[in-house]
């Protein structure tokens, strides 16, 4: 059987290639020419001024240099719909589904990751939260980037010093979910005085849906029994990241301070 690219729709064909039998030169002096244009167009204006097909060709020129680029950035994008998807896929998904190398799906999944590490390492030095703002711009170096909903939680000191912050819960779209349990442990085992939770909405807006005011609630009740504040509950969207302590609407859920603790 010829093969006419690199990754045909034939099963064969697609384990020859990933094990470097029977590939085919395909780079041609025309698509070195596209790999060439486009990289001019990414440095002259930035991702901005390509198109999604256009981006997901140029990687594709670094990732698996011998395929025809243009016709495999077609395809993939048309089976996955959408950059999110191709890049959030994981690398044992994206080989599976595009019979590309393994080395390929690792280079898609590593440019999905490093933006979310990047921004958490923004967060370094960082050892005290004074105010709504700084939680804010805290949690958003931290959940922005992020895929699913996760759930996270601070504890800090007497002074606002930052204990500990983890992840007590991800990819969850309901927040009662939640394991209070695990929650509660945190705050217990750095002898926590002040907690603040944040949470993400993935591609969705900040603003607080019925069920995270409930929960909320139920988070300044229960860590007031340990004699512990909570003091602020972040919700990170899509564009603008929300303090609900400093929120008009939500203010008095952060008010009153619970029993068994001070009036600091």
């Amino acid at each position: 059987m010829k093969i006419h690219f690199c990754y045909n729709k034939n099963v064969a064909a697609r384990a020859a290639c990933r094990h470097g039998k029977g590939r085919i030169k395909t780079q041609t002096k025309a698509t070195q020419n596209e790999k060439e244009i486009l990289q001019k167009a990414y440095i002259t204006h930035g991702a901005d001024g390509l198109l999604d097909r256009e981006i997901l060709e140029l990687v594709l020129n670094y990732a698996a240099p011998d395929c025809r680029a243009k016709h495999e950035a077609q395809r993939i994008l048309a089976h996955f719909g959408s950059l999110e998807n191709i890049f959030s896929a994981g690398e044992k998904k994206f080989s599976q589904m595009t019979g590309m190398s393994e080395a390929a799906g690792v280079l898609f999944s590593l440019m999905h990751n490093c933006p979310r590490r990047a921004g958490a390492s923004r967060n370094t030095g960082v050892t005290h939260i004074k105010n709504a703002a700084d939680a804010k711009l805290y949690f958003n170096n931290l959940l922005y980037e992020e895929p699913i909903e996760k759930v996270a939680l601070m504890c800090l000191g007497s002074e606002k010093q930052i204990l500990s912050c983890r992840i007590v819960s991800d990819g969850t779209v309901n927040l009662s979910e939640v394991s209070m349990q695990k929650a509660m442990f945190s705050l217990s085992d750095v002898q926590a005085r002040f907690a603040i939770l944040a949470h993400n909405h993935p591609r969705g807006s900040a603003q607080p849906s019925a069920k995270d005011i409930k929960f909320t609630v139920k988070a300044r009740e229960a860590f007031g029994k340990m004699g512990i504040k909570l003091i602020d509950h972040i919700i990170v969207g899509e564009d603008e990241t929300v303090s609900l302590s400093t929120t008009e609407r939500f203010k008095k859920y952060f008010n009153a301070l619970p029993k068994n603790t001070g009036s600091g």
